[in-house]
């Protein structure tokens, strides 16, 4: 019965000592679960089986896919980061790409999308969540994530909520060590819970709880939310009013294993409220503590059974014990396209015009103007380009980082507009300058000084503030 409440982490990967550790743990211990990770989808397919028929009990298969099966697949779809969905603030097209990645989720055998992250990212210096939230504004994070979490729940997958009650204000890594949210009650009541609070009154059915430590609503100093009774069962569940699963997240993090080993940790968090536990650093230590503090009375069997049949009846609704033997395969050709459609409908509503103070767009002479378009570092934009060139032959310079951006100052002054495109990478944080180098910084402001342009910026929306010819 405990073992029901694990979930246990495994590669896709062809190593049979590997293959045969993690089926050791599903058979002596009746796992509960696995979360796949790094590798191809063949692999992953082939270790479902594997797995499936070293258990005894159907095993609910999960992966951590915020933006898709491409986020642990080598060879899966990867979707548009959350913070980029979130500049289209359109439920609907965020609905269907939850529906898209649950279908692509089934075809694999997966039950369970460790998604949508609904944190605020109330801090742009946050290492942890970043692009992987929809944003600042609370109220469209909560539309969003719970069109995110419909789109799978009503495709037969189940999703998961995260990091409750909100992992958004901090500049700490629960990968590495314990955050801390010094946010008041009342503040948390109205802002970092809001986004959780609005997803359960329409039906969400999982939330993972973050380690996070809140001293306004943790009495004791240094105590993960992930493992205090005050967070889970007293504000979780019986002020906001939860009755789905609760899951912690990964249990092998240094936010939760720096203050707590060999099991007790896993101990805390069933005693704290917790229904399953993801990912315990070591599962056999794990059971090992949970029996001896049901030996010692610091949880009662009865909690065990409960929380195992609220497992169980998950397997149930989800239609594990009614399955035959699986046919499982990677997402056809006709799921694929489908999420590149969608991906393209994003693209299109994502495009935000920041700042206009000249008034120079709409280029209302976009077919006679003379355009030259610069681009600023080693980044593919041929898409770009050819839009452009659509409407009216453009020339395009690309200077790259060894390159003088003076060498084409005197041949830009017969353009009518210079068009400047500076990318970044999306998964930059803020010490990496968000993907964007000092240079291209540079030369944009030298371009800035001298002549008529337009920058299109193709990076995370908070290198906006590295740019001080913008203001």
């Amino acid at each position: 019965k405990i073992g029901q409440l694990i979930i246990i982490a495994s590669d896709s990967k062809n190593n049979t000592p590997y293959i045969n550790n993690i089926s050791k743990s599903i058979d002596s211990l009746n796992i509960g679960g696995v979360c796949f990770f790094k590798g191809d989808g063949n692999t992953m397919i082939e270790l479902n089986k594997i797995y499936t028929k070293v258990a005894k009990i159907p095993l609910l298969f999960s992966i951590d896919g915020e933006w898709g099966l491409g986020m642990r697949m080598t060879d899966g779809y990867s979707f548009p980061s959350q913070i980029t969905i979130g500049a289209t603030d359109n439920d609907s097209l965020v609905y269907e790409m939850g529906k898209n990645i649950a279908l692509q989720a089934k075809s694999m055998g997966i039950h369970i999308n460790f998604a949508p992250t609904i944190d605020i990212n109330l801090n742009p210096k946050n290492p942890v969540i970043g692009f992987r939230s929809f944003g600042e504004d609370k109220e469209r994070v909560a539309k969003l994530g719970w069109a995110y979490l419909k789109g799978m729940q009503d495709n037969g997958i189940l999703g998961s909520l995260k990091h409750f009650p909100g992992h958004g204000d901090t500049e700490t890594d629960s990968h590495y060590d314990l955050p801390i949210i010094n946010h008041t009650k009342g503040y948390i009541d109205s802002i970092d819970s809001y986004p959780f609070r609005y997803s359960i009154e329409k039906g969400a059915s999982m939330i993972m709880i973050g380690h996070l430590n809140i001293p306004s609503l943790i009495p004791e100093q240094k105590l993960p939310s992930s493992l205090s009774k005050e967070i889970i069962t007293d504000y979780l569940k019986k002020e906001i009013g939860f009755k789905g699963i609760v899951i912690t997240d990964a249990l092998n993090m240094k936010g939760v294993t720096n203050n707590y080993v060999d099991g007790e940790a896993e101990v805390r968090a069933l005693i704290a409220g917790v229904d399953i536990l993801l990912m315990p650093k070591n599962e056999f230590k794990a059971v090992k503590a949970i029996l001896n503090a049901v030996e010692e009375k610091r949880i009662s069997k009865k909690e065990i059974e409960d929380k195992c049949r609220k497992v169980l009846e998950l397997k149930y609704d989800l239609g594990l014990f009614s399955e035959k033997e699986k046919k499982l395969s990677l997402p056809n050709k006709e799921l694929i396209s489908q999420a590149q459609k969608i991906s393209e409908k994003i693209s299109e509503k994502i495009i935000t015009l920041v700042k206009n103070s000249d008034n120079i767009l709409p280029i209302v002479d976009k077919t006679t103007a003379k355009i030259a378009i610069v681009q600023l570092g080693d980044q593919d934009i041929d898409t770009f380009v050819s839009t452009i060139n659509k409407y009216n032959p453009a020339k395009t310079y690309k200077i790259k980082n060894e390159d003088s951006i003076q060498t084409i100052s005197s041949e830009l002054m017969q353009f009518d507009y210079i068009i400047t495109v500076v990318c970044g990478d999306i998964s930059k944080k803020e010490k990496d300058g968000y993907g964007v180098s000092k240079k291209n910084i540079e030369d944009l402001a030298f371009l800035q000084n001298d002549f008529n342009v337009v920058l299109a910026l193709f990076a995370n929306p908070y290198s906006l503030k590295l740019f001080d010819s913008l203001t």
